[in-house]
C-alpha cells in the first residue's frame, strides 16, 4: 500500500539551525535527510560522516547538522517524492538490529547534545532529548513480538539504557514513562505488545 502525504517544510523566524529547531521540535520532529540539501563543503568542513552499518543514521545526523549550522532557509514548495510503506524498507515489518540501533542512536545524541549550556541552546538541548527519548518507548513494542533469543537481546539493551525514558517531557510517551517506572520494562512492553495485538493482529512468538 502506498500512502501519500503532503509535507511543506517549517517556516523559520530566524536564520540559525537552532532557530529552526526548536520551532519544529514543537511538534514529534523527524530527522529525513531528503528533506534538507546541504553543501557538500560544509559537511566535510566539520567531517560530518553518516556512521556507517547503522541503522536511524540520519536520526544520528541529522540533528547534529541543524544544531551547528548558522544559516538555513526554507523552500515553501513540494520538490520532493517520497513513498511511504515501500517493499524493504525498515518501517516494514520488526528487525531487531533497526531496534537495537535505534535505542543506541537515541542514546549517543542524548549524550552529544548535554554539553549545550547557553539559553537557547539549551532550550534546544531539552526538546532535541526529548524528541530522542521517544525512540526508546517505540523500541518497547516489538519486545514480545520476535523470537526468544532476540528478546533477551533486546532486553538487555532496552534496560542499560532505561535512563534515556527521563528526558520525556512531551506526548503520549509522557504516560509510558510512568509505566515504566511501575511496571518495568518488561510490564510496560507487554501491554504495548497487547495494544498491538489488538489493533494489528500479530500473533505471540
Amino acid at each position: 500500500m502506498v500512502l501519500i502525504k503532503r509535507v511543506l517544510p517549517v517556516k523559520t523566524k530566524g536564520e540559525g539551525g537552532i532557530d529552526y529547531l526548536i520551532q519544529s521540535l514543537e511538534n514529534d520532529y523527524a530527522w529525513y535527510p531528503w528533506k534538507y540539501i546541504i553543501k557538500r563543503s560544509y559537511m566535510l568542513s566539520y567531517n560530518f560522516m553518516f556512521p556507517v552499518g547503522t541503522k536511524y543514521e540520519d536520526v544520528y545526523l541529522i540533528p547534529r547538522i541543524l544544531h551547528k549550522v548558522e544559516r538555513i532557509k526554507t523552500v515553501e514548495k513540494e520538490c520532493y517524492n517520497y513513498i511511504l510503506g515501500r517493499p524493504g524498507a525498515i518501517t516494514n515489518g520488526i528487525n531487531i538490529k533497526c531496534e537495537i540501533d535505534k535505542i543506541n542512536v537515541a542514546a549517543a545524541n542524548i549524550s552529544f547534545f548535554e554539553k549545550n549550556e547557553n539559553n537557547k541552546s539549551n532550550e534546544c538541548k531539552k526538546m532535541l532529548q526529548n524528541n530522542f527519548s521517544h525512540l526508546y518507548f517505540s523500541a518497547l513494542i516489538p519486545l514480545y513480538a520476535v523470537k526468544n533469543d532476540e528478546r533477551k537481546e533486546l532486553y538487555n539493551v532496552l534496560k542499560r539504557n532505561k535512563k534515556i525514558a527521563r528526558y520525556t517531557s512531551t506526548g503520549p510517551q509522557k504516560i509510558l514513562k510512568i509505566l515504566l517506572f511501575i511496571l518495568g520494562i518488561k510490564g510496560t512492553a507487554f501491554l504495548l505488545y497487547i495494544r498491538m495485538v489488538l489493533k494489528n493482529g500479530f500473533k505471540f512468538v
